[in-house]
């Protein structure tokens, strides 16, 4: 990678470190999980994704079943969502 690309991304992850308490604050009093079931799934997938050790491999498991409710409970089935 080159070296100003490098740098650009690095200046990205300082920002978002030194920004992070505010994020964090900011995340929680948005209540991003307000659909039933959102919290949840969204529990599973990070539960599965820590369990399989990577994200490939937890794609690759019987979990993957799980990841059109995941989706779905999270709006993106929501046409005017523009988070996916």
């Amino acid at each position: 990678m080159r070296p100003e690309r490098l740098a650009a991304i690095q200046r990205r992850v300082d920002l978002v470190k030194s920004a992070f308490p505010t994020l964090i604050a900011v995340y929680d009093d948005k209540a991003p999980f307000t659909r039933s079931g959102q919290r949840e799934y969204h529990q599973r997938t990070i539960a599965a994704r820590r369990a399989a050790g990577s994200v490939a491999a937890a794609l690759a498991s019987d979990r993957l079943s799980n990841c059109f409710m995941r989706l779905y409970s999270a709006g993106a089935s929501a046409r005017a969502d523009r988070a996916f």
